[in-house]
């Protein structure tokens, strides 16, 4: 499962990206301007970014090797330890490995100094024309500074979300970088987590098309039931866009309502949302 799993979010991510003329906002700011729209409250930021970086097929000593090398630039804190995935603790990473027939798969998971879940993914297997490849995924769930907003204080708000994109920005500039010591460029995909109490009701939705319209965007792909909308959309205020089928995308929101907690919980993540929802 975790292997299918992991391939799968390879394949997302891997599209080609294209370019377009961007706004005068950078796309944090996009994306937290429909969260503010449908009154919700950011809880995290999931960057993620995969990317091939060898065409080569790797031992697990070369992978950990390689592994090892990248806990500190991407600030893993602690020591290996042997506590499950479940019970990770802030003083220990955990390491789990995968091995079968031309396939190698090592993961870390653990914290940064912030208290933030870092997963890194090396995947190494030979490939359907008997080639190796290696593959490299990022994930870093950041957690929002608590409060994001005080209703008495604009300029704290402000300041509080300047801080939350500087941050962001350092993120995906030290994953950017990692790539680079590869001599590969990576897109970085960037996925706003947030919630509102109560079910999303018709007036939000209606509320969430405006959004996606006023951004001069349009809507390529809507799927709804009873208890999930999601959106996928596309707008030229956001630089980067991937093909699927004719269409060019750049913009994905998703609200979900879960009755037990009689809350609705919202994604909106660029180009597209590569957590599950």
């Amino acid at each position: 499962m975790k292997k299918i799993l992991v391939i799968a979010i390879i394949l997302l991510v891997l599209i080609p990206y294209f370019t377009q003329a961007s706004s005068e906002k950078n796309d944090e700011e996009i994306l937290l301007s429909i969260l503010d729209d449908l009154d919700g409250k950011l809880l995290e930021t999931d960057i993620s970014a995969s990317e091939k970086i060898i065409d080569k097929f790797l031992s697990l000593s070369q992978l950990d090797e390689m592994g090892q090398d990248l806990l500190d630039p991407m600030g893993m804190i602690g020591e290996e330890g042997s506590v499950s995935s479940e019970k990770i603790e802030e003083a220990y990473f955990i390491k789990e490995v995968i091995q079968d027939e031309g396939y190698n798969q090592l993961s870390y998971f653990g914290y940064d100094n912030k208290r933030n879940p870092l997963t890194i993914i090396l995947t190494s297997y030979i490939n359907m024309d008997q080639k190796g490849e290696t593959y490299l995924y990022i994930n870093k769930l950041k957690k929002s500074p608590e409060p994001l907003e005080d209703p008495l204080d604009k300029n704290y708000s402000l300041s509080k979300k300047m801080e939350i994109f500087d941050e962001n920005n350092d993120i995906i500039d030290k994953v950017e970088n990692i790539y680079l010591k590869f001599n590969k460029e990576v897109n970085v995909t960037t996925c706003l987590i947030g919630e509102k109490s109560g079910k999303f009701s018709d007036e939000e939705i209606y509320k969430l098309k405006d959004s996606i319209l006023n951004l001069n965007g349009k809507i390529v792909d809507e799927y709804k039931d009873e208890n999930l909308i999601s959106l996928t959309g596309f707008t030229d205020y956001i630089d980067n866009n991937i093909l699927a089928g004719d269409d060019r995308i750049n913009l994905n929101v998703a609200l979900t309502y879960y009755e037990y907690d009689n809350k609705t919980i919202i994604w909106i993540g660029t180009p597209i949302i590569t957590s599950g929802y």
